[in-house]
């Protein structure tokens, strides 16, 4: 059974309406900056209706996941930070899932896992 993609852009007008809900003063540069691109990328693929490159939704998880780590655990602003990479990390999924075909194979799936506890500020690195 395929499974459907989302309507185009709704992924990505959705990720915008999440983020300004946790930074309220969010730009679309600010939105580039944060995907780890140009100031004008943002703007660029909402113009042309092209979806959020993989990569630059990776480099969003972990910016993301610096700015969880800052904000006091089951606070209102971690636990939205949480759903929005929970929604990226579907994504991503989907993706990854319709261009190899392993949803067929039924041995990979999305499980939500536990929330890390800090004791100390852990160092985080992003490999390329």
């Amino acid at each position: 059974m395929q499974q459907e993609t989302a309507a185009p852009m709704e992924f990505e007008y959705a990720l915008y309406q999440s983020l300004k809900a946790i930074y309220p003063t969010l730009s679309v540069r600010g939105m580039s900056k944060l995907l780890g691109k140009s100031p004008g990328y943002w703007s660029s693929i909402l113009a042309q209706q092209l979806p959020v490159s993989n990569p630059s939704l990776v480099h969003l998880l972990d910016a993301l996941e610096c700015q969880k780590i800052l904000s006091p655990p089951g606070t209102p602003k971690a636990t939205k930070i949480a759903a929005v990479q929970g929604s990226i990390v579907r994504e991503l999924t989907l993706r990854f899932e319709l261009q190899t075909g392993l949803e067929q194979l039924g041995e990979y799936s999305f499980t939500q896992r536990e929330e890390p506890t800090y004791d100390a500020l852990p160092f985080i690195v992003s490999c390329y």
